[in-house]
């Protein structure tokens, strides 16, 4: 059985992220969501509001698992037995920083990662722009999956940033 790791933060889940977690599913035959801590960001989310709302996203989503911790990638790598990292690249900057880090990680506990281009639909998304969005009181329902994002604007709001109920009609 192959297994791959996909790392974030997660804060919050994005369509982006999603995209990618079903695209390395295709691939391999169990895919872990790892919510990991990066001590340059700040976190609008806790470690376990996170891990709660990226169960919820892709609790129907076979052969795919989230994790949480607050160690390192490799060292949680190791611990859930995977064959190797995704990551996914919206732009240079992004595969700049992936390059040196997919060395690290080689450097660090042998496992290779495999990068996905994020593509034209995916590379403008990020969790920090939507923080911005929420912040401004503008909308995100393009940018994360629908089962979260009231629960997502419910916990941004509960540190004074300003949200965008607004509903959608499908």
């Amino acid at each position: 059985m192959k297994t791959a790791m996909l790392t974030g933060s997660f804060d919050p889940v994005t369509n982006g992220h999603v995209e990618l977690i079903i695209r390395a599913r295709k691939i391999f035959d169990k895919v872990y969501a790892a919510i990991l801590i990066n001590p340059d960001k700040l976190y609008l989310l806790t470690l376990k509001e996170r891990l709660e709302l990226l169960r919820s996203v892709i609790c129907g989503i076979d052969g795919v698992e989230a994790v949480a911790s607050e160690g390192t990638a490799a060292a949680l790598a190791r611990a859930c037995g995977v064959d190797c990292f995704v990551r996914g690249v919206r732009n240079a900057d992004d595969y700049e920083y992936e390059r040196v880090m997919a060395a690290y990680n080689y450097n660090d506990c042998g496992l290779d990662t495999v990068l996905f281009d994020a593509g034209d639909s995916y590379s403008a998304i990020s969790s920090a722009m939507v923080k911005k969005l929420v912040k401004e009181g503008k909308s995100i329902e393009n940018f994360v999956p629908s089962q979260i994002r009231e629960k997502f604007e419910r916990l941004a709001a509960r540190i004074n940033i300003k949200s965008n109920n607004t509903e959608t009609n499908s």
